[in-house]
């Protein structure tokens, strides 16, 4: 894995707000127009290996493999279905992408995206989530710099 990821994310669930930020090492690959990334992060003492993989910057899958297995597809605008499995059963929610704004470079991704679940029709959840993924040994200064080159 060449790369680290920072991913923050801020949930809302009955008025209540969880923010949370992790920072882990990931693998990256593709180009701008198809790319996946994958890490794997510790939630509550169980392994979690997270795939997400984006489509032309419009449309984000996110494949979750832990104690709780989750498929969601996100697409601004569209209402797609994803499954949860748990250990004891499984459920269904309708999930609604709001936005997705995806940047690609040499150095690697910055990647937001915000969505709303629901079930039944009734709200659940609203999401969003800021990802950026560079490459190891790239510092910020020498990355704000191959941004000034690239204008």
């Amino acid at each position: 894995m060449d790369y680290l990821i920072k991913v923050r994310s801020l949930n809302e669930i009955d008025g209540d707000v969880t923010k949370q930020e992790i920072i882990t090492h990931a693998s990256l690959s593709g180009d701008k127009d198809d790319y996946t990334v994958v890490y794997t992060e510790e939630t509550d003492g169980f392994p979690a290996e997270t795939t997400i993989r984006v489509l032309k910057g419009e449309c984000v899958t996110v494949r979750r493999k832990a104690e709780m297995q989750t498929d969601m597809i996100i697409e601004a605008g569209i209402k797609h279905i994803s499954e949860h499995k748990l250990p004891f059963g499984c459920f269904q929610l309708e999930v609604i992408g709001k936005s997705i704004s995806s940047d690609f470079g040499e150095n690697g991704v910055e990647l937001k995206f915000s969505y709303a679940t629901y079930q039944d029709n009734m709200p659940v959840s609203k999401s969003d989530f800021y990802i950026r993924v560079k490459r190891k040994g790239i510092t910020l200064r020498e990355e704000k710099k191959n941004v000034k080159n690239c204008k």
